[in-house]
């Protein structure tokens, strides 16, 4: 992501798979289990390039917890 936010723009209306790319294939499990209210903490590995084009991995802990409104029991399931 660039510091100026313009990769936000660039990104904001278009669909979770269009946005990461065979990366979604790994996280649409985690993704529906979000989106149908339960909160789910994992763990994913992506590949990065570095400054000089160094390829690496990244090891990421991710937490997806559904927005909920006050008295509401589950998330908001569906929307994305």
């Amino acid at each position: 992501m660039r510091n100026d936010g313009s990769h936000l723009r660039e990104i904001i209306g278009k669909r979770v798979s269009d946005v990461m790319g065979d990366l979604y294939n790994q996280v649409n499990p985690q993704l529906d289990a979000a989106f149908a209210g339960e909160q789910v903490d994992f763990e994913l590995t992506v590949p990065a390039r570095l400054a000089l084009r160094i390829e690496t991995v990244i090891g990421l802990c991710i937490t997806y917890k559904p927005l909920k409104s006050p008295g509401e029991g589950a998330g908001h399931g569906g929307r994305y």
